[in-house]
């Protein structure tokens, strides 16, 4: 993508199919209630769900579920997914950046990792292809650990390239 100066941040509430349509988009948080996000994921392999993240199609020794694990006791850390994913965007115009995740912690934990140079080399080299590209859409799957709210760790977990 090339760099914009032009950007607009609002609620994914106030934006409508044709303005996701027209461009570049980037999307934080739970995709419940949003139509535009709902009908592009369709087809995607892992899915938000309430509780975690669904693996629509789990390889061998691969969980259906990645499961969202709140604390026993508020002093606890807890563990929680994030999924972002990357796909082309609708009618084949620009592209969609979606971060999400059930706790705004899971999201600002992948947010942190997602910017962080060290955590970007970690990612590229499992996402390499056998031919040493990048795939061009893809999801990815997180772990961010949390204490009070405030991310501590954020681990890959692992990834299906989107076609």
């Amino acid at each position: 993508m090339l760099h914009k100066q032009d950007v607009l941040v609002t609620s994914s509430d106030q934006i409508a199919a044709p303005e996701v349509a027209m461009g570049n988009v980037v999307f934080l948080g739970p995709m419940a209630g949003n139509r535009q996000m709902q009908a592009m994921s369709a087809d995607w392999p892992f899915v938000l769900e309430p509780d975690g993240i669904r693996n629509m199609n789990p390889a061998p020794g691969e969980p259906a579920l990645f499961k969202d694990k709140p604390p026993r006791d508020p002093q606890d850390t807890e563990e929680s997914y994030a999924l972002v994913s990357r796909r082309a965007g609708l009618y084949g115009n620009g592209e969609v950046l979606y971060l999400s995740g059930n706790r705004i912690s899971s999201i600002t934990g992948e947010v942190q990792a997602f910017t962080d140079a060290m955590f970007a080399k970690t990612l590229v080299s499992k996402m390499k292809k056998a031919d040493g590209t990048l795939p061009r859409y893809y999801q990815v799957v997180l772990k961010v650990k949390y204490k009070a709210g405030v991310p501590t760790e954020t681990s890959y977990v692992l990834h299906h390239e989107l076609q």
